[in-house]
């Protein structure tokens, strides 16, 4: 008699949206499918369920996210694929508005059902749990199934936020800050690093905050020292820094590391003190400034990418000059300007004196003009002066050239370099370059050393 066939093992695929920190939760939850005997489909068309994990920040990721979950609601209907399942901030917050607007989504998962999404498409397919699978219940125990390219990896040292600021959602959505263990990121790393990963991001709702919640005080310091000491490792990053936690220990321990580079992320927001006052900001702009003179000084060559929002109720003219004004005389490396969006049931939602949105957009026009000089004159200058720099090599571009960062950039957010091709140069190779060119925001450079 002839055995029947074996049963096809079901397909998923996940698009990711948002930030980083909703993609390192994105591939825990592949973790979690893979180790429950799913296969990983790279596209929702090869796939028998789509997951998508939401972002519900602000007004535009929002809408990226509706936009995504229907368009995997027409491929379900016609037929491509059986399934679809959303995830992540927008669920969160919107369960049930999403429940009753879509209702041809088969499941809405929040944060704490993650471990449970094998079963949930199993279910959705009307499969049956199969005996002695390794159903997880502990994110924290659960390999990442990477997103990000294999030479780098965000490392989240943190989750939820502590801070009252009164234009965010993310303590609605997040949670209270809870620090993770010291040594389960210093392991993490160290796995990342055996697995050929190069550069290390650390992030969190607010990096700087961490340990606090457990030791009553601020450990990020020595948590940089101890990944420092990583053998593989060669760029340590630090993005999401609060401006009231940023220390003279933290800064002290740029000074010491070898791999971490001179870049932080810090999101500003504003500096004018009445703006300030009413995001409820700890520091106000005279003490912004200093804050700012004091990591130059003590973290010499320091690149300092920063957001600002334009356009929230009782900002006035005069408050965006002062902003834009400021950005021309700090002369950040990176700049991100977002228009003010109002978000339900934050203090700032409720406050008078909105902004009309055509006005905010020329605000933000105005600051990000301010910006763009700044760049184009400090490229110009990096080109004229043949500035030598480290850079890491990312993907092949055209013409024989490759894609690259210097130190003073982050993945996906901030410039490139162009690079020449070499034999055997392949993505994540490492080394000094001469930046020869500059066009607008991006650079070229000739290799000065052989990247390895």
């Amino acid at each position: 008699m002839r055995k029947p066939p074996e049963p096809r093992p079901v397909r998923v695929s996940m698009i990711s949206l948002g930030c980083p920190k909703n993609l390192v939760d994105s591939e825990k939850a592949l973790g979690t499918l893979a180790s429950g005997g799913l296969v990983i489909a790279p596209e929702p068309a090869d796939s028998d369920v789509a997951v998508v994990t939401t972002c519900g920040f602000i007004d535009p990721a929002k809408e990226e996210s509706i936009a995504t979950i229907l368009e995997m609601v027409r491929l379900k209907e016609e037929g491509a694929i059986r399934g679809v399942v959303v995830a992540g901030c927008l669920v969160e917050r919107f369960a049930e508005d999403l429940r009753k607007s879509i209702p041809e989504v088969d499941a809405f998962v929040p944060f704490k059902d993650y471990p449970r999404l094998a079963v949930l498409c199993r279910e959705i397919l009307g499969e049956a749990t199969p005996e002695g699978a390794d159903w997880r219940g502990d994110l924290a125990s659960v390999d990442r199934v990477p997103l990000s390219p294999p030479h780098m990896a965000y490392v989240k040292v943190s989750e939820g936020c502590d801070n009252p600021c009164t234009f965010c959602t993310i303590p609605a959505i997040r949670g209270r800050h809870v620090s993770r263990p010291f040594a389960e990121i210093v392991a993490e790393v160290e796995r990342l690093a055996s697995e050929g990963v190069r550069e290390v991001v650390l992030i969190g709702q607010d990096t700087t905050f961490y340990g606090y919640d457990v030791e009553k005080r601020f450990l990020l310091g020595d948590l940089l020292r101890a990944l420092d000491r990583v053998e593989g490792i060669r760029w340590i990053r630090l993005m999401y820094a609060y401006p009231a936690y940023v220390k003279d220990d933290l800064l002290d321990a740029f000074g010491e590391c070898g791999k971490v580079v001179p870049y932080i992320d810090m999101p500003i927001q504003h500096v004018a003190d009445g703006v300030l006052r009413r995001m409820m900001r700890p520091l106000g702009g005279p003490k912004t400034r200093a804050l700012l003179e004091r990591m130059r000084e003590r973290v010499p060559g320091l690149a300092l990418r920063t957001t600002f929002i334009v356009g929230s109720p009782g900002e006035t003219e005069s408050d965006v000059e002062e902003l834009a004004a400021f950005v021309r005389e700090f002369r950040f490396h990176h700049v991100g300007v977002f228009t003010y969006s109002r978000e339900e049931d934050t203090p700032m939602g409720r406050m008078e004196g909105r902004v009309p949105k055509r006005e905010q957009n020329r605000r933000r026009r105005v600051v990000m003009e301010a910006q763009q000089k700044v760049v184009l004159e400090r490229n110009a200058a990096l080109a004229k002066d043949g500035a030598e720099v480290e850079c890491l090599v990312e993907s092949k571009a055209s013409g024989g050239r490759w894609h690259g960062r210097t130190v003073w950039d982050a993945p996906s957010i901030d410039g490139t370099v162009r690079l020449p091709d070499r034999e055997g140069l392949r993505a994540g190779a490492m080394g000094r370059a001469r930046i020869t060119t500059a066009r607008g925001y991006d650079l070229g450079g000739e290799w000065v050393e052989e990247p390895r």
